[in-house]
């Protein structure tokens, strides 16, 4: 997986210098949240990009197909020519992945992963947010998560950063210490 990752990682890279050295970043985005959309939204589709044994010609098919039907960037056109042409469409999601958290990373977007008890109103999204951005100095970009096991409070992780508010948490916490008093 280590191997992968890392080709992906290449690609990804690739793809942003050239998008960013055209001035092209929000379209390539955009597209590539498209191509994401269609690959994840297809069963079929997804797993015959998914198979390295799937003739070059009809990989060519599929992007001309979807490419038909939008009108993408030429950093974008070129960049899937040359991952079907190094047969890594296998590796297409993975890197799909990476250039957009390098973009995101570009534009100063962090992801915020908040799950809690219930769903949050508005009121209490709208300041979560605004704490957020002020304490990370960056623009967040929430996800939101319920799980009813952490009885209230909030578990929030940005990057590899978390804090756990959580009842449950707490009520763990407490357990230990009186389970280390006998």
């Amino acid at each position: 997986m280590a191997q992968v990752d890392a080709i992906a990682h290449r690609y990804a890279d690739a793809l942003f210098q050239a998008a960013l050295s055209k001035k092209g970043i929000e379209s390539v985005l955009s597209d590539c949240q498209l191509l994401r959309q269609v690959f994840e939204s297809d069963e079929t589709l997804f797993k015959i990009i998914q198979n390295p044994l799937i003739p070059e010609k009809l990989y060519n098919n599929i992007f001309l197909e979807i490419k038909n039907r939008s009108d993408f960037h030429q950093v974008t056109e070129n960049f899937m020519r040359v991952v079907i042409k190094n047969h890594r469409q296998p590796l297409f999601l993975h890197i799909l992945h990476h250039f957009e958290k390098k973009v995101k990373a570009y534009q100063g977007i962090k992801d915020a992963y908040v799950t809690s008890a219930r769903p949050l109103n508005q009121v209490q999204r709208d300041r979560l947010h605004q704490v957020l951005e002020k304490r990370t100095k960056a623009k967040i970009f929430l996800h939101e998560k319920i799980d009813a096991t952490i009885m209230g409070g909030l578990i929030i992780r940005i990057d590899s950063f978390e804090i756990d508010s959580s009842l449950r948490t707490k009520l763990q916490c407490i357990q230990q210490s009186l389970e280390s008093l006998k």
